[in-house]
């Protein structure tokens, strides 16, 4: 094998992918990875080392390290952070799956008649909702346009529910709210509830977090 699944992840990270903040899990998951590279059968690893983004390695690797019983230190302890990561992981993912369809940042800059770079910056500003997609680019969940347009108030809303993980975002605009008769966020802006959903929002950051 030309390179080990430790090397795949360090290789995520030359990339600039940044996948984990944390550094105390960052090196919960080089461990993981290590055991899992003594433990995997061939057929596993294959698997494993055609992850198409640093995303979906995480989710195998976690995945993996719970379906063989052991974790970090093989403790208990290990066990459990490894079930709760990967039950985070897959919920991004089922998260992810729902904001298909998704655009580039240049489909994105075509369709606002805006540069690439005006996109880069509206997502620091909290105007647009972009996904990290792997190296340097970001996708964008296509719920939140409208024509040649953001939706009106989705970028209002963006700016309530602050400094908010994507995810968490997601979460807010595609799950069903009962403060919204029970309407996901984005179908209510859809229906000009433009001001409903901003007070929602500001409720979610308080009684969720970010």
């Amino acid at each position: 094998m030309p390179r080990s699944s430790a090397d795949e992840l360090k290789q995520y990270q030359a990339k600039g992918w940044k996948v984990v903040d944390s550094q105390p899990v960052m090196g919960r998951l080089e461990k993981t990875i290590r055991l899992l590279d003594q433990n995997l059968t061939a057929p596993e690893r294959r698997k494993l080392m055609s992850s198409a983004s640093p995303f979906e390695f995480l989710l195998k690797v976690t995945r993996l390290a719970v379906i063989h019983g052991f974790g970090l230190e093989n403790d208990q302890s290990s066990k459990y952070i490894n079930r709760a990561m990967l039950r985070g992981l897959e919920t991004s993912q089922r998260l992810r799956e729902r904001a298909e369809p998704t655009l580039g940042t240049s489909e994105v800059a075509k369709l606002l008649n805006v540069s690439p770079d005006t996109v880069r910056q509206n997502v620091k500003r909290r105007q647009l909702l972009a996904l990290s997609k792997g190296s340097q680019d970001r996708v964008f969940p296509s719920f939140q346009f409208i024509e040649h347009q953001v939706l009106p108030g989705f970028s209002d809303a963006l700016v309530a529910l602050g400094p908010i993980s994507p995810y968490r975002a997601l979460s807010f605009f595609l799950d069903d709210n009962p403060e919204l008769e029970g309407k996901p966020a984005i179908k209510a802006l859809r229906e000009g509830e433009i001001d409903s959903v901003i007070r929602s929002a500001h409720r979610f950051v308080t009684s969720h977090g970010t």
